[in-house]
């Protein structure tokens, strides 16, 4: 018999990546490019056959101490093999059918479609140039919300668009709407660590906050994830996350990363760096939109879609693929171009953007 709430559900379809030929940089999925030093070797013993034989390890205490230290407060960690992992355990241990959902649209659409498959009601709040350009407008949407859900699902910082909710707005929500439950999706928010909402999951017990590898760390072929929430949610979703799902190469990857974080933090560095002489060079163009960037792409928002094709056309053109986003409420489409650190990567991006 088949779940009938499936039935109903849009899949989710990333770009197809494969019907695009001879192209130099793939900006479109906002993989970054750091390539960490020293990880291959460490890989090389969990590649050997007779270690492919064996479960994992089940005890992850040592990896959940460093992410810990790197998350800085008191809380408690669960690893998943991806944040896309981590949204259906949250979803199953804390929902239930029929549970009403709040998001974003534009949004992370597997999130959207993992909650219909488990079947919740999908509310959203469709972006629009007015709150795109001004966050605030948003945040007083949110406060005065005529039905109020059981579910918050906000990515802060948010994508496609790179909008943030500061910490004291968060909580604010979080206070008001006390018996709803907020999931933060934070995977972008390593490329600037104040932004995170890590220091409330102690006083809000309706609050889950998921992270990613995939983003600021450069990992996404990895697949780890991993939540931080208190105590008694984690011990509820310890009764059915499997202990067996995170590979002995995660948990390498997990103690090499965190040992060797300067690396990262040079990583951020540099792509803040790029990102703001992206910025000028397209602000002088007036196609700016957002004047605060948090994440490792350029998102520009467009209220004629022909003009953003010309411009995704333009990319193309020269070999560098970018991403399309469109609203599905409003008249207004974007572009978003995930931004490189390497300088070679960089300076072809900076030079075509300049031939617009």
């Amino acid at each position: 018999m088949k779940n009938k709430y499936v039935d109903n559900v849009k899949p989710y379809k990333p770009s197809d990546r494969m019907s695009f030929k001879e192209i130099d940089l793939f900006l479109d999925w906002n993989e970054s490019d750091l390539i960490w030093k020293g990880l291959t070797p460490r890989l090389a013993p969990h590649l050997n056959p007779k270690a492919l034989n064996r479960y994992p390890e089940l005890n992850n205490s040592n990896e959940i101490s460093l992410l810990g230290k790197y998350v800085k407060h008191k809380c408690s960690i669960d690893l998943y093999p991806g944040s896309d992992i981590a949204h259906e355990y949250i979803l199953k241990a804390f929902g239930k059918s029929n549970s009403s959902l709040l998001l974003l649209d534009p949004s992370y659409s597997n999130f959207k479609v993992t909650a219909q498959s488990l079947g919740f009601k999908i509310k959203t709040i469709s972006l629009n140039d007015k709150t795109i350009s001004n966050y605030n407008f948003l945040f007083e949407k949110l406060l005065n919300l005529k039905s109020i859900p059981d579910f918050f699902y906000l990515i802060n910082p948010h994508s496609p668009t790179g909008n943030i909710l500061s910490k004291e707005q968060i909580e604010i929500l979080i206070k008001k709407y006390s018996k709803s439950f907020f999931i933060i999706d934070e995977a972008y928010v390593d490329f600037n660590l104040n932004l995170s909402s890590a220091p409330l999951v102690r006083k809000y017990s309706n609050l889950i906050i998921t992270r990613s590898f995939s983003k600021a760390f450069s990992l996404a072929g990895s697949r780890i994830g991993f939540s931080i929430t208190n105590s008694s949610n984690s011990t509820h979703l310890k009764k059915i996350i499997n202990t067996k799902h995170l590979t002995n190469i995660s948990r390498t990857i997990i103690t090499h990363t965190m040992e060797n974080i300067k690396e990262l933090n040079n990583h951020v560095e540099k792509i803040n760096k790029n990102i703001n002489k992206i910025h000028s060079l397209f602000e002088k163009r007036n196609l700016s939109k957002i004047d605060d960037f948090n994440t490792n792409f350029y998102f520009i928002l467009f209220a004629n879609p022909s003009k953003r094709n010309h411009l995704y056309k333009h990319y193309l053109k020269n070999r560098i693929l970018t991403r399309k986003i469109d609203f599905l409420k409003n008249n207004f489409s974007g572009l978003r171009i995930t931004i490189p650190s390497n300088s070679s990567s960089f300076k072809k991006l900076f030079e075509v953007s300049k031939l617009y």
